[in-house]
Protein backbone atom coordinates (compact mmCIF):
# COMPACT_ATOMS: atom_id res chain seq x y z
CA UNK A 1 0.00 0.00 0.00
CA UNK A 2 1.21 3.43 -0.87
CA UNK A 3 1.68 6.00 1.95
CA UNK A 4 -1.24 7.85 2.65
CA UNK A 5 -2.81 9.70 5.71
CA UNK A 6 -6.06 11.10 6.96
CA UNK A 7 -7.98 12.96 9.67
CA UNK A 8 -8.96 10.36 12.39
CA UNK A 9 -7.37 8.45 14.82
CA UNK A 10 -6.59 4.70 14.04
CA UNK A 11 -5.86 2.08 16.31
CA UNK A 12 -4.76 -1.15 15.02
CA UNK A 13 -4.84 -4.28 16.69
CA UNK A 14 -2.51 -7.43 16.19
CA UNK A 15 -4.38 -10.26 16.80
CA UNK A 16 -1.76 -13.01 15.42
CA UNK A 17 0.92 -12.97 13.44
CA UNK A 18 3.38 -9.99 12.28
CA UNK A 19 3.50 -6.77 10.79
CA UNK A 20 5.49 -3.68 9.21
CA UNK A 21 4.31 -0.42 9.61
CA UNK A 22 6.06 2.91 8.48
CA UNK A 23 5.03 5.97 10.61
CA UNK A 24 6.06 9.32 9.60
CA UNK A 25 9.69 8.07 8.34
CA UNK A 26 9.61 5.28 11.15
CA UNK A 27 9.64 2.27 10.73
CA UNK A 28 7.95 -0.50 13.46
CA UNK A 29 7.19 -4.26 13.70
CA UNK A 30 4.42 -5.28 15.75
CA UNK A 31 3.40 -8.67 17.06
CA UNK A 32 0.85 -11.32 18.92
CA UNK A 33 -1.36 -8.55 21.02
CA UNK A 34 0.31 -5.22 20.18
CA UNK A 35 -1.59 -2.10 19.25
CA UNK A 36 -0.50 0.63 16.68
CA UNK A 37 -2.02 4.21 17.55
CA UNK A 38 -1.69 6.58 14.40
CA UNK A 39 -2.69 10.14 14.95
CA UNK A 40 -4.32 11.86 12.34
CA UNK A 41 -2.62 13.51 9.76
CA UNK A 42 0.40 11.05 9.81
CA UNK A 43 1.86 9.60 6.68
CA UNK A 44 1.68 5.39 7.07
CA UNK A 45 1.71 2.88 5.29
CA UNK A 46 2.20 -1.02 5.83
CA UNK A 47 2.38 -4.49 4.92
CA UNK A 48 2.55 -8.21 6.33
CA UNK A 49 5.90 -10.33 6.69
CA UNK A 50 6.26 -12.63 3.43
CA UNK A 51 5.13 -16.18 4.60
CA UNK A 52 4.03 -14.75 7.59
CA UNK A 53 -0.11 -15.29 9.00
CA UNK A 54 -1.63 -12.17 10.28
CA UNK A 55 -4.53 -11.24 11.18
CA UNK A 56 -5.59 -7.57 12.56
CA UNK A 57 -8.55 -5.52 13.40
CA UNK A 58 -8.78 -1.96 13.12
CA UNK A 59 -10.66 1.26 13.15
CA UNK A 60 -10.66 5.12 12.40
CA UNK A 61 -12.59 7.58 14.49
CA UNK A 62 -13.00 11.33 14.03
CA UNK A 63 -11.53 12.85 17.39
CA UNK A 64 -14.70 15.41 17.47
CA UNK A 65 -16.70 11.95 19.19
CA UNK A 66 -15.25 12.46 22.30
CA UNK A 67 -16.25 16.09 23.02
CA UNK A 68 -13.03 17.32 24.21
CA UNK A 69 -11.80 20.12 22.01
CA UNK A 70 -9.05 21.25 23.75
CA UNK A 71 -7.69 17.49 23.67
CA UNK A 72 -8.62 17.20 20.24
CA UNK A 73 -6.84 20.17 18.83
CA UNK A 74 -3.95 19.25 20.80
CA UNK A 75 -3.74 15.77 19.15
CA UNK A 76 -4.75 17.53 15.29
CA UNK A 77 -2.02 20.53 15.29
CA UNK A 78 0.79 17.86 16.91
CA UNK A 79 1.30 19.68 20.27
CA UNK A 80 0.35 16.30 21.80
CA UNK A 81 1.14 12.93 20.20
CA UNK A 82 1.08 9.08 21.16
CA UNK A 83 3.34 6.12 21.31
CA UNK A 84 3.03 4.35 18.10
CA UNK A 85 3.14 0.73 19.43
CA UNK A 86 1.69 -0.52 22.89
CA UNK A 87 3.49 -3.73 23.11
CA UNK A 88 1.19 -6.98 24.58
CA UNK A 89 3.04 -7.12 27.79
CA UNK A 90 2.99 -2.82 28.40
CA UNK A 91 1.54 -1.55 31.51
CA UNK A 92 -2.57 -1.29 30.62
CA UNK A 93 -1.82 -3.49 27.29
CA UNK A 94 -4.26 -5.48 28.07
CA UNK A 95 -7.23 -2.75 29.13
CA UNK A 96 -6.33 -1.27 26.03
CA UNK A 97 -6.94 -4.01 23.88
CA UNK A 98 -9.98 -5.09 25.47
CA UNK A 99 -11.49 -1.77 24.58
CA UNK A 100 -10.53 -2.09 21.00
CA UNK A 101 -12.44 -5.27 21.07
CA UNK A 102 -15.49 -4.21 22.16
CA UNK A 103 -15.31 -1.09 19.48
CA UNK A 104 -14.66 -3.30 17.09
CA UNK A 105 -17.54 -5.88 18.02
CA UNK A 106 -20.05 -3.72 18.40
CA UNK A 107 -19.55 -1.82 15.08
CA UNK A 108 -19.51 -5.08 13.78
CA UNK A 109 -22.82 -6.31 15.23
CA UNK A 110 -24.48 -3.20 16.29
CA UNK A 111 -26.73 -4.57 18.04
CA UNK A 112 -29.26 -1.98 19.88
CA UNK A 113 -27.01 1.02 22.06
CA UNK A 114 -24.20 0.14 20.07
CA UNK A 115 -23.07 3.85 19.27
CA UNK A 116 -23.58 5.16 22.59
CA UNK A 117 -21.55 1.63 23.91
CA UNK A 118 -18.73 2.83 21.36
CA UNK A 119 -18.61 6.15 22.17
CA UNK A 120 -17.96 5.72 25.47
CA UNK A 121 -15.25 2.60 24.80
CA UNK A 122 -13.18 5.51 22.96
CA UNK A 123 -13.32 7.57 25.74
CA UNK A 124 -12.19 4.69 28.15
CA UNK A 125 -9.69 3.77 25.24
CA UNK A 126 -8.14 7.55 25.10
CA UNK A 127 -8.30 8.11 28.84
CA UNK A 128 -6.47 4.71 29.49
CA UNK A 129 -3.91 6.22 27.14
CA UNK A 130 -3.26 9.64 29.20
CA UNK A 131 -3.49 7.50 32.74
CA UNK A 132 -0.54 5.31 31.08
CA UNK A 133 1.24 7.95 29.58
CA UNK A 134 1.13 6.77 26.44
CA UNK A 135 0.22 10.49 25.39
CA UNK A 136 3.38 12.81 25.50
CA UNK A 137 4.29 16.92 24.39
CA UNK A 138 5.74 17.32 21.01
CA UNK A 139 6.00 20.94 20.50
CA UNK A 140 8.38 21.24 17.63
CA UNK A 141 6.93 19.18 14.49
CA UNK A 142 9.13 17.63 11.89
CA UNK A 143 9.84 19.40 8.65
CA UNK A 144 8.85 16.37 6.76
CA UNK A 145 5.98 15.64 8.69
CA UNK A 146 4.65 19.64 7.82
CA UNK A 147 5.37 18.90 4.00
CA UNK A 148 3.06 16.13 3.99
CA UNK A 149 0.51 17.64 5.99
CA UNK A 150 0.45 20.84 3.53
CA UNK A 151 0.06 18.83 0.60
CA UNK A 152 -2.56 16.39 2.18
CA UNK A 153 -4.48 19.31 2.56
CA UNK A 154 -4.13 20.83 -0.97
CA UNK A 155 -4.77 17.79 -2.29
CA UNK A 156 -7.96 17.41 -0.13
CA UNK A 157 -9.52 20.52 -1.12
CA UNK A 158 -8.24 20.29 -5.19
CA UNK A 159 -7.77 16.80 -6.20
CA UNK A 160 -10.94 16.84 -8.33
CA UNK A 161 -9.81 19.11 -10.66
CA UNK A 162 -7.09 18.91 -13.56
CA UNK A 163 -4.39 19.09 -10.94
CA UNK A 164 -0.17 18.62 -11.98
CA UNK A 165 2.69 18.75 -9.48
CA UNK A 166 2.97 22.22 -11.33
CA UNK A 167 0.09 23.25 -9.96
CA UNK A 168 0.84 22.18 -5.85
CA UNK A 169 4.09 22.93 -6.32
CA UNK A 170 3.80 26.68 -7.18
CA UNK A 171 0.88 26.64 -4.26
CA UNK A 172 3.17 25.51 -1.59
CA UNK A 173 6.26 28.07 -3.38
CA UNK A 174 8.38 25.62 -4.50
CA UNK A 175 9.77 24.81 -8.70
CA UNK A 176 8.82 21.80 -9.55
CA UNK A 177 11.46 19.78 -9.57
CA UNK A 178 12.09 20.47 -6.08
CA UNK A 179 8.47 19.58 -4.94
CA UNK A 180 8.32 16.44 -7.10
CA UNK A 181 11.87 15.09 -5.28
CA UNK A 182 10.54 16.33 -1.53
CA UNK A 183 7.29 14.36 -2.71
CA UNK A 184 8.83 11.34 -3.62
CA UNK A 185 11.12 11.29 -0.48
CA UNK A 186 7.53 11.77 1.65
CA UNK A 187 4.99 9.75 -0.08
CA UNK A 188 7.90 6.95 -1.47
CA UNK A 189 5.56 7.60 -5.06
CA UNK A 190 5.35 10.14 -7.84
CA UNK A 191 2.99 13.07 -7.58
CA UNK A 192 1.05 11.32 -10.33
CA UNK A 193 1.03 7.74 -9.10
CA UNK A 194 -0.28 9.48 -5.55
CA UNK A 195 -3.12 11.49 -6.86
CA UNK A 196 -4.24 8.43 -8.51
CA UNK A 197 -4.59 6.37 -5.44
CA UNK A 198 -5.99 9.36 -3.50
CA UNK A 199 -8.82 9.94 -6.61
CA UNK A 200 -9.26 6.38 -6.01
CA UNK A 201 -10.07 5.89 -2.35
CA UNK A 202 -12.29 9.04 -2.66
CA UNK A 203 -13.88 6.86 -5.14
CA UNK A 204 -14.03 4.08 -2.88
CA UNK A 205 -16.46 5.98 -0.36
CA UNK A 206 -18.46 7.99 -2.64
CA UNK A 207 -19.69 4.32 -4.46
CA UNK A 208 -20.49 3.49 -0.65
CA UNK A 209 -22.07 6.94 0.47
CA UNK A 210 -24.05 8.15 -2.78
CA UNK A 211 -26.32 6.72 -5.53
CA UNK A 212 -23.87 7.96 -8.09
CA UNK A 213 -23.27 5.79 -11.54
CA UNK A 214 -19.41 4.59 -12.29
CA UNK A 215 -19.13 7.43 -14.61
CA UNK A 216 -20.54 9.83 -12.29
CA UNK A 217 -17.99 8.79 -9.52
CA UNK A 218 -15.31 9.15 -12.09
CA UNK A 219 -15.57 12.65 -13.07
CA UNK A 220 -16.43 13.87 -9.44
CA UNK A 221 -13.43 12.95 -8.47
CA UNK A 222 -11.04 14.04 -11.05
CA UNK A 223 -10.82 11.07 -14.00
CA UNK A 224 -11.35 12.39 -17.07
CA UNK A 225 -11.95 8.69 -18.51
CA UNK A 226 -14.65 6.15 -16.90
CA UNK A 227 -12.58 3.33 -18.57
CA UNK A 228 -9.23 4.64 -17.46
CA UNK A 229 -10.95 4.66 -13.47
CA UNK A 230 -12.26 1.44 -13.45
CA UNK A 231 -8.79 -0.13 -14.96
CA UNK A 232 -7.15 1.69 -12.43
CA UNK A 233 -9.71 0.56 -9.70
CA UNK A 234 -9.50 -2.83 -10.39
CA UNK A 235 -5.79 -2.69 -10.14
CA UNK A 236 -6.07 -0.91 -6.56
CA UNK A 237 -8.81 -2.86 -5.43
CA UNK A 238 -9.02 -6.35 -7.15
CA UNK A 239 -12.32 -5.34 -8.45
CA UNK A 240 -14.20 -3.13 -10.86
CA UNK A 241 -15.86 -0.08 -9.33
CA UNK A 242 -19.66 -1.81 -10.06
CA UNK A 243 -18.39 -5.01 -8.55
CA UNK A 244 -17.80 -2.62 -5.28
CA UNK A 245 -20.61 -0.99 -5.47
CA UNK A 246 -22.89 -3.78 -5.53
CA UNK A 247 -21.11 -6.14 -3.41
CA UNK A 248 -21.52 -2.84 -0.59
CA UNK A 249 -25.51 -2.85 -1.66
CA UNK A 250 -25.78 -6.31 -0.42
CA UNK A 251 -23.72 -6.14 2.60
CA UNK A 252 -23.22 -2.18 4.13
CA UNK A 253 -22.37 -2.84 7.67
CA UNK A 254 -20.21 0.40 8.59
CA UNK A 255 -20.92 2.91 5.74
CA UNK A 256 -23.80 4.61 7.60
CA UNK A 257 -22.15 4.75 10.86
CA UNK A 258 -19.26 6.08 9.21
CA UNK A 259 -21.21 8.87 7.60
CA UNK A 260 -23.05 9.86 10.77
CA UNK A 261 -19.67 9.89 13.30
CA UNK A 262 -16.52 9.18 11.08
CA UNK A 263 -15.90 5.97 12.48
CA UNK A 264 -15.24 2.78 9.94
CA UNK A 265 -14.13 -0.58 10.89
CA UNK A 266 -11.70 -3.29 8.79
CA UNK A 267 -10.56 -6.39 9.54
CA UNK A 268 -8.17 -8.62 7.85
Amino acid sequence: MLPHHHSEFEVIAVVCGQCEVTIDQVHYTAGDGDLLFIPPYSLHSGHILPGKSFSHFCFCFDLTLLKEDGLCKQIETGYLDVVRVVRHSAPGAAALFGAAQCIYHQCEGRPRGWDLVVRGQLLFLVGLLEQYEYFFSAIRKDARCDFSARVFDLLNRTYAADLTSRDIAAQMSYSQSYFCRLFRENFSASFQQYLCQFRLCKAKLLLTQENLTVGQTAARVGFNSSSYFSRQFRLLYGCTPKQFQTAKALSNKFSEYYLGSSVSVRSQ
